[in-house]
């Protein structure tokens, strides 16, 4: 086991508290009945009306936008400087919410764009904070860290569920396929829990932010976390007196750029890492082996990995390093590319939706609560397994399991649930099981299947296909709820899983040719 001093502990018990609310797409399809059965009860005072959908689907795209332009402003102004802001900003968006949830578009400015606009930039800058703090155990931390969003999101469900629906009242109306609240006390009381969430919120953030803050001042030069400009004079003046000026931020850009990609590709190792060390893994070389650059090129300068069949079972054997302009042009990067848009469509649809359509035949709310908490829980232990996985039998196998498991299990809840709701809670939690890692494998996936020098920037083109299905879906759900019911909208769901997994297998047939 590794060592660690109370510095470092302070760093990562203070990263994982300031990164444990920023998870709104893994809490949202918990508070989503309480929004609409709210906006139902006051139907009249509304405005503008804006499906509840359009928060988490907003919040999807401005975080990814964030953590974009992110880079540039905490090299600007320094890693500190951006956390706090982004605390500030992420505070204000939770509580400004006590007085913007009576209009749903404001609550989809506020808690869909300026939530996670707060969230991109927080994360980011945690992690590289994080990194630049525990450099040795950058991927066990990050590992750690990634774990605090789910806790994040457990106790956000707990705290919804206290609020607004203390008693367990059961939904008692049916209107055009959807089941409302209509006691007056729980539509009242759902602006509190904005009020109470952003307490916990703010309490957990900043006592997370003076933790970090403490621990990495000793274990982070001044140099690395302060903005570029403070130290650029200086180095620039060294650098002219040996006739070798250089471009101070663009040398620091790539020592950054480095350092993120590292902790990119390290993650999933470190997973292994952390399993191997209780003695739950034999062999996890296969990341590590590309990681670390054990690879040679073939005849047609694709890059042959080391990894060989072991125990009958073949691993990915060849990899290619493509720039993303050079990656747009082949067919094995447009078959990732729908796969990811295909799952995102089932991803975008259990988590969001799971808890209305249950209330279709569970008047129970406290049971369709707790099974959300259980899911949430599992996927904790799942994430590492999907990467013990991967390394057993192959991202590429990996990944068409998972496909296999999300298309299979929403079938059956479509089956289940007005025939057994137990039977719909178990299914439920198997499929947050499944399409939980879904970013996880797709991420491993482009590095394997495109290479790790641009990995990030791949990464980035597989996952744009965000954007198109997160303003599609809040139009496609309530069309298709009203218009042929919720368990079509669930087989759409499972199809796309299915195509998913059918464009998996056709990846070496589409790279051969």
């Amino acid at each position: 086991m590794m060592a660690w001093s109370s510095k470092e502990l302070f760093v990562l018990i203070g990263a994982m508290l300031i990164v444990s609310p920023l998870s709104l797409f893994s809490y949202y399809g918990n508070l989503l009945p309480y929004l609409d059965s709210y906006y139902k009860a006051r139907w009249d005072q509304i405005s503008i009306p804006v499906d509840t959908l359009w928060p988490a689907s907003v919040f999807r795209c401005t975080f990814t936008l964030s953590m974009i332009f992110t880079s540039p402003l905490e090299l600007r102004f320094g890693i500190r400087r951006c956390v706090v802001a982004g605390l500030i900003l992420l505070w204000a968006s939770i509580l400004s919410c006590y007085i913007a949830v009576t209009e749903p578009l404001a609550l989809v400015v506020i808690f869909g764009g300026t939530h996670g606009t707060a969230v991109g930039l927080l994360y980011s800058t945690t992690l590289k904070l994080l990194l630049q703090s525990l450099p040795q155990k950058a991927g066990l931390a990050s590992g750690f860290m990634a774990s605090g969003p789910v806790l994040g999101a457990l106790v956000n469900m707990g705290v919804a569920f206290a609020v607004i629906n203390p008693s367990n009242e059961k939904p008692d109306l049916f209107v055009d396929n959807k089941v409302f609240f209509t006691d007056s006390a729980i539509v009242e009381r759902v602006p509190n829990y904005f009020l109470v969430m952003g307490a916990i919120v703010a309490g957990s953030t900043l006592m997370g932010t003076i933790l970090a803050f403490i621990g990495s001042a000793s274990l982070v030069s001044p140099a690395d976390s302060e903005p570029v400009g403070e130290h650029a004079p200086q180095n620039n003046q060294s650098n002219e007196k040996t006739g070798e000026v250089q471009d101070l931020r663009t040398e620091t850009n790539g020592k950054q750029a480095s350092k993120v990609f590292d902790a990119e590709i390290s993650q999933p190792e470190a997973i292994c890492e952390k399993m191997k060390i209780h003695g739950d893994v034999q062999e996890y070389n296969s990341i590590s082996s590309l990681k670390n650059g054990d690879h040679s090129l073939n005849g047609r300068g694709e890059i042959k990995s080391s990894l060989e069949d072991r125990g009958g079972s073949t691993k990915l054997v060849v990899q290619a390093e493509l720039s993303p302009w050079e990656a747009l042009g082949t067919g094995k990067f447009w078959c990732i590319w729908l796969c990811y848009f295909c799952t995102s469509h089932t991803t975008f649809l259990h988590m969001n939706l799971y808890k209305q359509y249950g209330q279709l035949a569970i008047s129970d709310d406290s049971m369709l609560v707790a099974t959300g908490i259980v899911s949430m829980a599992g996927t904790i232990l799942v994430r590492p397994c999907v990467g013990l996985l991967s390394d057993k039998i192959g991202i590429r196998k990996s990944t068409l399991v998972v496909s296999l498991l999300s298309c299979v299990f929403m079938s059956l809840m479509v089956i289940a649930l007005r025939r057994s709701p137990w039977g719909y809670v178990v299914l439920v939690v198997i499929e947050f099981l499944s399409v939980s890692p879904q970013t996880m494998v797709f991420s491993l996936l482009t590095a394997f299947e495109l290479g790790k020098i641009h990995c990030a920037s791949n990464i980035g083109l597989v996952t744009s296909g965000n954007f198109i299905i997160m303003f599609l879906e809040p139009f496609l759900a309530s069309t298709m709820v009203s218009k042929v019911g919720w368990d079509w909208l669930f087989l759409t769901g499972s199809l796309t899983a299915a195509v998913s997994m059918m464009v998996i297998m056709a990846v070496d047939f589409v790279w051969r040719n």
